[in-house]
């Protein structure tokens, strides 16, 4: 399990070759979405749950997105560079 000040990443299954991650709210305790391998694009992606209407803040999105950045980075070999977005041609921009 990984944290910050606001979410939770919990560990919810392991597959094979990847896993799924439940993205939980710290304030309410209640799942924003989930954070799994997307094969299209070939890379990790977060999915909103659609049981709840939810607002995200920047910090949220941030931190959601370097969560996923992480998990990319290591299921790639750890070279130190986010994969490329194939489908757009661009690579994400980390802060």
């Amino acid at each position: 399990m990984q944290e910050d000040e606001w979410l939770r990443f919990i560990e919810k299954e392991s597959k094979p070759k990847t896993k799924v991650y439940s993205v939980m709210s710290k304030c309410s305790d209640c799942e924003l979405g989930e954070i799994k391998w997307y094969p299209s694009w070939r890379h990790y992606c977060f999915f909103p749950t659609t049981e709840l209407e939810t607002v995200h803040s920047d910090r949220c999105l941030l931190s959601i997105s370097q969560f996923i950045t992480k998990l990319n980075v290591e299921h790639k070999g750890g070279n130190g560079l986010p994969p490329t977005d194939k489908s757009v041609g661009i690579r994400p921009t980390i802060l």
